[in-house]
This record gives structure tokens, sequence and C-alpha cells, in this order.
């Protein structure tokens, strides 16, 4: 039977929770990492409604995109609308899971079905990303034992990057040690010198996973005193946000805005000349407008979002750069579903279910043609 837990390691496997942007709460907000999990709701926003929905099927868990808690609490009660929600679901004994930046930035996330919905080809990332914050792990292993150990360590974590798992890399050479009395070497006897060929391998390993690939490493390593060092890396930025792409053909703006709203079910706000042809298309589902500047070095034309202000409206198009404001549910609500899907393979023994309000209910807009 599933539990809460497994549900946050299978979403930090999948789009890492450091992949978040630094001040973003994700991760597990209501509820015990051991609570078991049979029926689930996965919904785009933290609402009541959503939360209520939950209550109504029995669901042990609500996934939701958008976080509960954005600011630290100095209080939990029912006087704020995060407190009684909070409260709501934990009297329930409803846990709460956000997948906020870390699943727009990830492969298969928000932007990327985004981009697939637009039919945009070659789809490559830009813009910001949340800092990787890891570590390099070096370990020394027996040669007959390092394969072994590699797959130990990539299960708990290491060896990540980007969309390839279990990397390493090891490089041959000669141990030598001396067990004293009272140790119980895996090779050689006390007081004897031994010389034993062993590989020093290499792999990442996320900060937070230290201590679970030290427990790993100490499971599977023959030796009763494994050697490593833990070599702490200097930030780096591997999970771009947006996506951009190019449509199979060239497009006045005009018709694209159109193609938007038909694709998405959305009504959209232009800033641009709809007679421009345009087909270097970027995205950012949701508050992306402020990342119009990364659009148009990136070699943009068009950047589709969820909503844009108009002081960013106006240097965009002095810039060069069309907007599209599409709308904040309909541009994140597809790769909300996303969540669903992957989380209902990966998980097909709990029953995944999917809240989507109706037109002008919990955050969703009415849309007027």
């Amino acid at each position: 039977m599933a539990t809460v837990g497994e549900v946050l390691d299978r979403i930090d496997r999948k789009a890492p929770w450091r992949s978040a942007y630094q001040d973003d709460p994700v991760g597990l907000q209501v509820g015990r990492r051991s609570q078991t999990v049979t029926r689930a709701l996965v919904s785009l926003d933290r609402s009541m409604g959503a939360a209520s929905k939950a209550a109504e099927l029995s669901a042990e868990l609500l996934v939701t995109h958008h976080p509960l808690f954005f600011r630290q609490l100095a209080r939990l009660t029912d006087e704020s609308e995060e407190g009684r929600l909070a409260l709501f679901l934990a009297e329930r004994s409803i846990a709460l899971i956000s997948a906020h930046t870390n699943w727009d930035a990830a492969h298969g996330g928000v932007n990327d079905v985004l981009a697939e919905i637009l039919g945009l080809q070659d789809v490559r990332p830009f813009g910001p990303s949340g800092p990787a914050r890891e570590a390099k792990l070096v370990v020394f292993v027996p040669r007959e034992s390092t394969d072994r150990v590699i797959d130990a360590l990539s299960e708990a974590g290491c060896g990540e990057i980007g969309l390839y798992r279990r990397c390493a890399f090891y490089s041959r050479g000669t141990g030598t040690f001396r067990p004293l009395e009272g140790s119980n070497p895996a090779i050689g006897q006390p007081n004897a010198v031994e010389c034993v060929e062993e590989d020093r391998v290499e792999m990442l390993v996320p900060r937070a996973r230290v201590a679970a690939a030290l427990e790993a490493l100490r499971a599977h390593h023959p030796y009763e005193e494994p050697a490593f060092d833990i070599l702490p890396l200097e930030d780096r930025a591997p999970w771009p946000i947006g996506r951009i792409g190019a449509l199979r053909e060239p497009s006045a703006l005009g018709d694209f805005a159109r193609f938007v709203d038909e694709r998405l079910q959305t009504r959209c706000w232009l800033w641009g000349k709809p007679d421009a042809t345009v087909r270097r298309i970027a995205v950012v589902g949701g508050a992306g407008d402020d990342l119009w500047r990364d659009a148009l070095t990136a070699g943009a034309q068009v950047l589709v979002t969820g909503e844009v202000r108009q002081h960013h409206a106006l240097a965009a198009s002095e810039a060069g750069l069309a907007m599209i404001a599409a709308g904040h549910y309909a541009t994140e609500n597809p790769g909300t579903m996303r969540l669903r899907e992957f989380l209902g393979a990966e998980f097909p023994e709990v029953e995944w279910l999917f809240f989507e309000p109706e037109e002008g209910e919990a955050g969703r807009p009415v849309v007027r043609w």
C-alpha cells in the first residue's frame, strides 16, 4: 500500500523538490509521511472546493500545483484562509502535497505540456532555474562490488543528471589497509597489511539526500568501514523553467492568438501587430510575464503565458516581443492533469482523481466568446 512519503519520493525523482525556486514552499504541507493512500485527488489550486471534494470522496491525499502556504506562519487558526483550509484537511486526516515550480520546470511538466498542446517543434528549455544544491560522493569499492554499490546509490537518488540516471565515473587503482584487533574485515585478517584492487566511484548526490546515500552505501558496501568523501559543489541552475520552440509553419500573429484560444479553450489578450509573421514561440504557464527578456534573448518572437502586467507588456512590445496572456488556469491546468496521469502510472494501486471546478468556481474563469 502506498504512503504519502512514497508519493513525495516519486515526485522527487520526476520533478526534484530542489529544482523549485528558492522561496517556493513545495512538498508536504499538511499531514504525515507515514499516512497510507488508497485514493487521492489532484487539483491545480489548493481551494476549499478541492478540499471539500477530497473529503467527499474519502481521499487521504490532495496533490495541488499551487501551494497552500507561501509564507511562514506565526499561528495556525481559522482566522485566515490558509488556516481554515489546513485545519479542514488535518481534521479529516487528508494530507496535502504541492508540486509547483519544480513541476513547471520538470520534463513532461506544465511547460512541456503547454508546448505540446500548441504543437511546438524542436522544444528546448530557457529561463531561470532553481539551484541544484548538490555534492559529489566519492567512494572506494572492491571491483567485484562496484556495480552493486552504484545500483544502491542510484536507488538512493545519486547520479541523476538531467534525463539520465545511474550516472557514475569510476577509475581503477589499488587500496591498502591493515585491520586492527577487534575488526571484522571482509577481506584479509587482523594485523596483516592487505592490498586490494579497487574502483574509485564518483556520483553526484543532492545535498538533501546525503544521509540516505550514506545509509545505502553502508548497507551495500562489503567493507566494515567504507572509505568515502563528500565534496560540496557550487550551486548551478540545471532546470530552466520556460520552453521555446517553433511552429510547423509561420503564422500571422492574430491567427496564432486565435489558435491559442482554440487549443486552450480560453480567450487571449494580445500585445503585438496581428498581421506580423511569427514562428518562434516561448511558453511559460501561469505568471510568467517577467520572463519576457529571457524569452527575447532565447530568440522568441512571442511569449505565451498566463497573465501579463501592463509595464511588462509595454517594455516587451517596445523591444519587439509579442505577448499573449492566455490565463493562469488555461495555461497550467493541462500540466496539472499530466501530473495526475504520472502519479496514476507510478501508483496503479491508488485511485487518482482530478478536481476540475465548474466555470466561475474555485479559480476557473468564465470564458466568453
